[in-house]
């Protein structure tokens, strides 16, 4: 039996190699798009607190959570929805403005934002709150090509309690 030495690539190694060589380019095609898109805000839930009693006069017996939205991407970015559910209590929990949605995280920027609710008393409170962002790189998502690609951003916090020290904003 005799063996035949070649060198070279063969047929069959060129059709392994097309094989493995398509999906790599759908791979490496669908980055772009994604970093086209400039990526997406970060949130960060901070602490809560209460103006107690009667001693704010536009948050009587309200309560506070602070909030900090960052935007690392070389984009601005636009927040035109911010969303909210509670659960250990039956507060309701309110976007705050300033800034009116939809507002504008600049680029490489920070903004902090604050989420109010009122309630019949001001007992201390401790709840767990769940925020959720939606974005957009236009200020009206709709002008944004992109925006089924941007998935809301979400954050959690577990409110330990409303100490009474909240800035009034009279």
């Amino acid at each position: 039996m005799t063996s035949e030495n070649t060198t070279g690539l063969s047929r069959r190694t060129l059709a392994k190699g097309a094989a493995w060589a398509v999906p790599a380019v759908g791979i490496a095609a669908a980055a772009p798009a994604m970093a086209a898109s400039g990526g997406g805000p970060t949130l960060v839930l901070g602490a809560a607190c209460k103006n107690p009693g009667n001693s704010c006069k536009s948050r009587p017996k309200g309560y506070t959570v602070a909030a900090q939205i960052c935007n690392d991407t070389p984009l601005d970015i636009w927040i035109f929805n911010v969303t909210y559910t509670t659960s250990g209590t039956d507060l309701n929990l309110t976007y705050a403005p300033p800034p009116a949605l939809p507002f504008k995280v600049p680029k490489n920027d920070c903004i902090n934002i604050f989420l109010n609710a009122s309630s019949g008393n001001s007992a201390n409170q401790a709840f767990t709150l769940y925020t959720t962002l939606h974005w957009s790189h236009n200020q009206n998502p709709a002008d944004d090509p992109m925006q089924d690609k941007h998935t809301p951003v979400t954050d959690d916090v577990v409110i330990p309690g409303t100490p009474p020290d909240c800035i009034c904003p009279d």
